[in-house]
């Protein structure tokens, strides 16, 4: 019988059995889900901020209980990683202030008089102020307790089977920065340069989107930066997008930029190809690398991937 000596997760919710997203997401992100449901009811279409390669979901996937038997437990070794950087995770407003702050139900240290893992009438008797409603209409057992400060904050304990498995702050008057257009370089010199392949140079600019040394914005912002107008990539994303293709295989890489990639990747996941082709499916050989001439440029690579089909 295969044993397994660690397990590990990576910006993953910790569930147990009978927990789904829904119950374990906080209201914020709940929000997100209704809100990216809107157009069918069916599924959920992701934020247009988010990673280009990010696809719709079955809004059942967020709703739908998972049986575990809890043996991951037994497990002798478990890693959690948090990822953080991305948008609001650290709940700062513009002005520096927390807007948001959230405990889950691995939380085990007081938060104010409540602790995860107190009953409904603890809970009561600790924080009489606080307006525990009914069940949530799309899940039930789950209860939401808030209490509002003069602050302007306002305190949420979430309640799963009359039960405190989540605790948050947030601020309604929070003030967050409106995301901004990357500025875009006018692009210069042959297609591919400093290098012979112009797939190469789509792979190097894949290396510097993932290391955040360059911001092309989205698909959508370079293709109406490039093309003059409104892009609908809904509609128009499934062919390459002739104009972003040549912008971008004629970016202009500076010495700098050239000596700041450490690692390249030649995969069909690269972060550069949705910009040109946005539902590129992987499956042809139109991004394939066939001349590695220029690669000497890189002085401070230390890690190549290759993958081959």
């Amino acid at each position: 019988m295969l044993r397994h000596r660690k397990s590990g997760r990576v910006d993953a919710y910790v569930p147990d059995s009978g927990d789904s997203v829904w119950s374990l997401t906080t209201p914020r992100f709940r929000d997100v889900f209704v809100a990216g449901a809107k157009a069918d009811g069916l599924t959920c279409t992701p934020p247009p901020n988010l990673d280009p390669r990010c696809r719709p979901h079955p809004i059942g996937t967020f709703l739908q209980s998972i049986n575990l038997s809890g043996r991951w437990r037994e497990v002798p070794r478990n890693t959690f990683i948090g990822a953080f950087g991305w948008e609001a995770s650290y709940g700062f407003d513009r002005n520096g202030l927390i807007g948001i702050l959230d405990y889950d139900h691995r939380f085990r240290h007081p938060v104010g008089e409540i602790t995860m893992e107190m009953t409904i009438e603890q809970v009561r008797a600790a924080m009489p102020s606080l307006e525990i409603g009914d069940d949530d209409p799309l899940m039930r057992g789950v209860r939401m307790g808030v209490r509002q400060f003069p602050e302007s904050y306002t305190q949420r304990v979430r309640l799963t089977l009359e039960t405190v498995n989540e605790i948050g702050f947030s601020n309604p008057a929070a003030e967050y920065p409106e995301p901004t257009e990357p500025s875009y370089p006018a692009a210069v010199g042959l297609a591919g340069a400093p290098f012979a392949d112009p797939n190469l140079k789509l792979v190097v600019l894949s290396s510097l989107l993932d290391a955040k040394q360059i911001d092309r914005g989205t698909p959508a912002q370079l293709a109406t930066h490039v093309l003059g107008r409104a892009v609908d990539l809904e509609d128009e994303g499934y062919e390459i997008f002739p104009a972003a293709q040549d912008y971008l295989e004629r970016y202009p890489l500076t010495n700098e930029l050239l000596a700041a990639v450490e690692e390249i990747e030649f995969d069909g996941g690269g972060t550069a190809y949705p910009f040109v082709w946005y539902f590129w499916d992987g499956e042809d050989d139109v991004f394939d690398v066939k001349d590695l001439s220029g690669i000497e440029r890189f002085a401070g690579i230390s890690k190549a991937f290759l993958r081959s089909r």
